[in-house]
């Protein structure tokens, strides 16, 4: 008669899980259970469950729990990631504080090292250069070496070249004599050749000033002393360090020329707008190397400069270059004969020559140049 006669009252409400479930159309896990009355009386409860039987809901279901596995599994590897790369980070900033530490205890050792480089050029600086007083023979020296330092904003550089004049009287007579020498090995190597080489040489000018029998000696004789005793110190070093020189006296009155080639370069005499090596070939070997057995007999070359004659030294820096061809292909100069070129076409000026030498090429060692005009 359209009167209600069944009521469910009071529905109990779903579970979070059940709603979950539900929303992703799965299953209800629970059962709602509500009471049932009949004309007012209570008359027993409704069960309700809930099945869903369409089967594509399932496979949605499946690629549900596959994507949150997904990502899940990248949540977890993200975590994995996080903590390695921190342990890398870790590794990484010790690292960098162990190469921080060596590259300071590299600076350290440089800084000492320049400090040692400073001191043998204190050492070294009053021995090398231009003493000479003469009023008809004037001498120039450029000396450049290979290794350049910076030690407390100072700028230095040391090496194996020195150049030395100084002025001395023989019999009364005023005479110039100089040495250019190239010692064996690089930086503090060469720099040990040189200061041994410029105290035993200061020493004999020193005695030879200060002496009679020094100041009353033939030039000849005096540099056959001179050379002599060179030898016998760069001897006791057995091997170990070696000197090339040209070593000479001018007569500043006459102009005659003496001097003693040992393995050096070949010295140029540049007159006339003409270059040409006043020696054809080797003399005596490097001062130090020691022949068992035998007597290295000195002789001593003479030559008579002229008014307006210039001789040009220079260690074998000035040959070892490292020259570009057309094609821009890099080797090594062999032509010892290029150096007469340069010193004709600088004029037998020492700095025009230096330019054109770097014009040339690149030196592969240290150069020094002496002039005596």
């Amino acid at each position: 008669n359209g009167q209600e006669f069944i009521q469910v009252q009071n529905p109990d409400a779903l579970g979070t899980l059940s709603k979950l479930l539900r929303y992703v159309a799965l299953v209800r896990i629970n059962t709602t259970t509500s009471p049932v009355n009949y004309r007012g009386q209570p008359i027993g409860q409704l069960e309700t469950r809930w099945v869903n039987t369409n089967i594509y809901v399932y496979m949605y279901a499946l690629v549900m729990v596959a994507l949150l596995g997904l990502i899940a599994r990248y949540y977890l590897s993200i975590i994995e990631n996080r903590r390695a790369l921190a342990a890398k980070n870790s590794e990484l900033n010790q690292e960098i504080t162990e190469r921080r530490r060596a590259m300071e205890q590299v600076q350290n050792l440089k800084i000492q090292q320049d400090g040692d480089y400073f001191l043998m050029t204190l050492l070294t600086r009053p021995l090398t250069g231009d003493h000479h007083r003469s009023e008809t023979v004037t001498v120039q020296s450029l000396v450049k070496e290979k290794k350049q330092f910076v030690f407390r904003q100072r700028h230095a550089e040391i090496g194996g070249d020195i150049c030395i004049s100084h002025s001395l009287e023989l019999y009364g007579r005023p005479y110039t004599v100089f040495i250019n020498a190239d010692a064996m090995g690089k930086s503090m190597q060469g720099a040990g050749g040189v200061l041994v080489l410029g105290s035993v040489f200061k020493t004999i000018i020193d005695r030879t000033q200060q002496t009679h029998q020094g100041r009353h000696t033939y030039p000849e004789q005096w540099i056959n002393h001179t050379f002599v005793e060179l030898n016998t110190v760069f001897e006791s070093f057995d091997g170990s360090m070696l000197v090339s020189c040209v070593l000479g006296l001018i007569d500043d009155m006459s102009g005659l020329l003496y001097y003693i080639n040992a393995e050096h370069p070949f010295s140029v005499l540049y007159r006339d707008g003409r270059a040409v090596f006043t020696e054809d070939q080797l003399s005596f070997r490097k001062l130090g190397v020691s022949v068992p057995g035998a007597n290295q007999e000195v002789w001593v070359r003479t030559m008579q400069l002229q008014p307006g004659d210039v001789m040009i030294l220079g260690s074998d820096g000035r040959d070892d270059l490292i020259m570009r061809d057309e094609s821009g292909e890099t080797y090594i100069n062999e032509d010892e004969r290029l150096f007469l070129t340069t010193v004709e076409q600088s004029e037998g000026q020492i700095q025009a020559i230096y330019d054109r030498i770097h014009a040339c090429g690149e030196p592969m060692d240290d150069l020094s140049l002496m002039r005596l005009a």
